[in-house]
Formats: C-alpha cells, sequence, structure tokens
C-alpha cells in the first residue's frame, strides 16, 4: 500500500534501494555477456531502465489501477486486453434467486489446486444459500457437482459471462483481474506469487475488492462483505466505466502508424 507515515516512506526508500542494488549486482556478475548484447549499464542517466525502450514501451492496462507513480516518457497505457475469442466454453446453468460466486485462481502447481478445492469445500459449507463455480483449467470433460459447490474444467472469460457473478474470486493474474474489471463485479483476491500481491493491493486500495488471506472462514466473511456492502459494487462499476474508455487494438494501431508512418 502506498505509505502514510514516515516508516513507510523509509520502507518503501529500503525496496527501491534494494531492487536497484540487486540489478547492478547481476548485471556486474554478467557484464560480459550483457555488454556483449549491448548493453553497458543497467540504467540510462536519466535513471531509466536501458532494458526497456526508450521510444515506446506498452502498458497492457490502465494507469487509474496504479497508485500514483512516475513513468517513463516513452510509456503508453493502451488498456488491457484479457479475452481470447477463439476459445469459448459453453456458460454454466445458473440458478434463479441464487447468489453466484466464481472461482479462478489460475494455479499451475496440482497439490496447490487440491489444497485450494479443499479450502472452498470448507467455504461453501460455510455458505450453503450460495452458487459457487470453480474452474480448474484442466481437462475436466464433465463438471463436478458437490451441492452447491461446482466444478468446471473451463468457463467462459468474457464480460457477459462474468456479470453473472456477484463476486469473483482470482488470484490476481492481470487477466482474470481486468475481465473482472471490465465485467463491473467486485473481486476478492487470493494472491499466490509474483505480482499478483501488488495486484491485491491495489484492487482493495481502489476499493472494488478485498485482499484475502486464504483461510475458509476469512474468504467466507470476506464474501459477505462484498455482498452486503453496496460501495464495492458501486466502486466496481466506477472502474468499469474507466476501462471501457480505453480501446487497446485502436490505440495500437494508432501508435504503430505514429511511428513507422
Amino acid at each position: 500500500m502506498p505509505p502514510k507515515t514516515v516508516f513507510g516512506k523509509c520502507r518503501d526508500a529500503f525496496g527501491r534501494c534494494l531492487v536497484r542494488s540487486f540489478k547492478k549486482t547481476v548485471f556486474w556478475v554478467f557484464r560480459k555477456k550483457i555488454q556483449a548484447l549491448g548493453f553497458q549499464s543497467v540504467y540510462r542517466e536519466d535513471g531509466t531502465e536501458r532494458m526497456y525502450s526508450s521510444e515506446v514501451i506498452l502498458g497492457i492496462g490502465i494507469p487509474e489501477f496504479d497508485f500514483d507513480n512516475e513513468w517513463p516518457k516513452a510509456m503508453h497505457w493502451i488498456g488491457p486486453y484479457p479475452g481470447d475469442p477463439s476459445f469459448l466454453p459453453p456458460a454454466p446453468p445458473y440458478e434463479s434467486g441464487k447468489k453466484h460466486v466464481l472461482i479462478s485462481l489460475g494455479m499451475q502447481v496440482p497439490w496447490a489446486k487440491e489444497h485450494a478445492k479443499n479450502v472452498f469445500r470448507e467455504v461453501a459449507g460455510l455458505l450453503p444459500n450460495y452458487v459457487f463455480h470453480f474452474t480448474l483449467g484442466n481437462d475436466l470433460k464433465e463438471p463436478q457437482i458437490e451441492n452447491n459447490l461446482h466444478f468446471y474444467g473451463y468457463l467462459p472469460y468474457t464480460p457477459e459471462s462474468f456479470r453473472n457473478y456477484d463476486v469473483i474470486v482470482n488470484h490476481g493474474g492481470t487477466g482474470v483481474l481486468y475481465m473482472s474489471m471490465i465485467a463491473g463485479v467486485p473481486q476478492l483476491i487470493v494472491p499466490q506469487d509474483f505480482d499478483q500481491h501488488d495486484n491485491a493491493a491495489r484492487v482493495a486500495f481502489h476499493g472494488f475488492g478485498l485482499r484475502s488471506q486464504g483461510k475458509p472462514k476469512s474468504i467466507a466473511k470476506d464474501i459477505e462483505k462484498l455482498l452486503a456492502d453496496d460501495s464495492f459494487r458501486k466502486r466496481a462499476e466506477e472502474y468499469r466505466q474507466i476501462v471501457h474508455r480505453y480501446q487497446p487494438g485502436r490505440a495500437f494501431v494508432e501508435l504503430l502508424q505514429k511511428k513507422f508512418c
């Protein structure tokens, strides 16, 4: 989260120093190989990283989702493009009068998926009046129904499909996170690794979701909170409108034309 105290500012300054020192150390260790590729140092004179273009850097997202920051002049935010129209599984049935929760955790490690299945079995038991759709991202042919918890191999990742859900539980990967944002649905983030913890902090900071501790009872409480407090849905709708201002395909073509035509 953005620092609010002197301690927080010192923490962030130390973090930046640590990252820069690490990068410079790696460069020094492999300097001959890296210099052979044409990189004489990690950073340019203006402080930007040589690994990134000094002409055009495409940001596949929106700056409104980030914390206040200074970006290189070459940075161009063109908006998210998380969908794959060539792969569209059939939509699941939805039960009239019931609240529906989508679970998409995007984990590749088999044991982690098995652990998540057990966690959400307990969550579903704590919330018997909710219907949970858990997409496993595997070759499961037929859905497995365990009372109010339904397991699927794949589910459609489209705004139209996502709008059928009242809450979307995800791991904070940019694809499912931005698709949920495009659909305007409150999110509960259960981060696993990489940038997912950063995304979870941003979702919570901007008020259209919560960051989960990953325990069954806390997940159940968070889902109920997201549904009981209308501010989450209002903020999700605000960000839905923001993200729809961006047209990534057109922005990309315009940048190409400006650069090469």
